[in-house]
């Protein structure tokens, strides 16, 4: 799986799940061009980190946000 690009020009970025196998699924970070198209994914899934509760509960929201979108096939991401 690709790793992202720090410096790369990217429009944005959210939580998306993100199928490796038919039984393993795991929340990355994704990162999406300016025309919106999903261009590079975190290297590893993502942890939950935060410095109050209240902050926790934001990334929790997110987590869920990423839940209630398409699934991405972690094999788009795959340099060739």
């Amino acid at each position: 799986m690709s790793a992202n690009d720090s410096s790369a020009d990217s429009g944005f970025w959210n939580y998306r799940v993100l199928r490796h196998s038919v039984d393993h699924f795991a929340i990355h970070s994704v990162y999406y061009d300016q025309g919106g198209n999903p261009h590079s994914v975190s290297e590893n899934p993502v942890g939950v980190v935060a410095d109050t509760t209240e902050d926790l509960l934001a990334e929790l929201d997110r987590f869920k946000a990423a839940l209630e979108q398409p699934v991405l096939q972690a094999s788009q991401f795959v340099d060739g």
